[in-house]
């Protein structure tokens, strides 16, 4: 028996070539659930609702089954042992979805054609307002993990800063000397003044004076060669 498999907002349905129905798991009434389970079939996975409309398609004498994407490949061949073929454009496919409002109706599952698109477009916005939701949290944690990369960074730099001033204070002990602002002052440009601060700085006069003063310096000097030879 060859059939074919298509997935709607209002359920999964296994039809033969002439239309008829030969299995179907309907989806819940409330058009929020209903998008629940649709999604996990546009996942390829079949929703737990359904798990008695895959044991008995499992039981089925099929031959082949007709799909028109991948998410139902996946979750075809899931359930059948029958042969699954993937047709995008499979003209039978295309006029089963496009007669199953009628049929749907014809079997009383829907009341009428105008209430099935209503459900469509309510399960439509459903999924749509998921989707949204889905992608704003992941912005959100993409967000988070970059400020706490940046609080991480910070901190290290930090703390590299703090080894570095103890390791140079001593050879540069009058470095305690200095304020923050005057280390920053001397660091950008110690010889050009005018780029940086008035002449008439307080700070940078004593700043200056400690920096261009390092001939008297009290600490010991570094051996470039003991550097090299301790690392």
């Amino acid at each position: 028996m060859k059939a074919y498999l298509i997935d709607s907002p209002a359920g999964l349905f296994l039809l033969e070539k002439t239309g008829k129905i030969s299995e179907k798991a309907l989806f819940a009434h409330n058009p929020s659930d209903a998008a629940s389970q649709l999604k996990k079939v546009l996942n390829g996975e079949l929703p737990t609702e359904s798990s008695a409309f895959g044991q008995r398609l499992t039981q089925m004498e099929l031959d082949q089954v007709t799909v028109d994407s991948e998410a139902l490949a996946r979750l075809a061949r899931s359930i059948v042992k029958a042969e699954v073929v993937q047709a995008e454009n499979d003209p039978t496919i295309s006029k089963l979805r496009n007669r199953l409002p009628s049929i749907l109706v014809r079997l009383r599952i829907i009341e009428s054609k105008d209430e099935y698109e209503q459900f469509v477009r309510d399960v439509s916005l459903e999924l749509a307002k998921t989707a949204i939701t889905e992608a704003t949290t992941k912005r959100d944690l993409y967000a988070i993990q970059t400020v706490r990369s940046i609080e991480d960074l910070d901190k290290i730099l930090n703390l590299l800063a703090g080894r570095i001033r103890e390791w140079y204070g001593l050879h540069f002990p009058e470095l305690d000397r200095l304020s923050r602002r005057q280390r920053i002052i001397l660091i950008r440009r110690p010889n050009k003044t005018r780029h940086t601060t008035r002449q008439g700085d307080p700070d940078l006069r004593i700043g200056r004076k400690v920096f261009w003063g390092r001939n008297d310096r009290h600490g010991s000097r570094m051996a470039t060669s003991g550097l090299r030879n301790s690392a």
